[in-house]
């Protein structure tokens, strides 16, 4: 059996001896490639968890907001300044997680592995903060009013 390996010729050790390093090579660059794009989606995942996060607690706070408002809007009278400023507490509370979502949206929508959805679902969410925004504006003009 080792009778063979002495016929070996010198140009098969040298190929042998060059092709196994290069293979270990192209071997280490494939893992270190997908261990980096593994690294980014993890990355784009954690961020498009922290935006639900910032999603869910702008929605909260913006319910109850609504229920305040819902409360002073069905009381008699112009409702107290007390209370118009607890319902603008909880408008820059949900407006400041509003604009993190949007700035964790654009974030992740400026990396390369983020879907085309997202940029609809942004569009989407700007067009109803706007329709909000004008809503909530209709409501402070109604709580200073004495009849609505």
């Amino acid at each position: 059996m080792f009778r063979k390996l002495n016929n070996l010729n010198f140009r098969v050790i040298v190929m042998v001896s060059l092709g196994a390093p290069l293979l270990l090579i192209w071997i280490a660059g494939y893992y270190a490639w997908d261990s980096w794009r593994t690294y980014r989606i993890m990355v784009v995942t954690i961020q498009a968890n922290n935006l639900a996060d910032r999603v869910i607690t702008a929605a909260g706070l913006q319910a109850i907001e609504r229920g305040v408002t819902a409360g002073l809007l069905s009381a008699s009278g112009p409702a107290t300044e007390a209370a118009r400023g607890r319902v603008a507490e909880l408008r820059a509370k949900s407006d400041a997680a509003w604009r993190e979502a949007g700035s964790l949206s654009e974030q992740i929508q400026a990396d390369a592995i983020a879907s085309p959805s997202l940029a609809l679902a942004h569009r989407q969410a700007a067009d109803g903060y706007a329709r909000l925004a004008a809503a909530r504006q209709r409501v402070y003009a109604s709580l200073l009013k004495a009849e609505r």
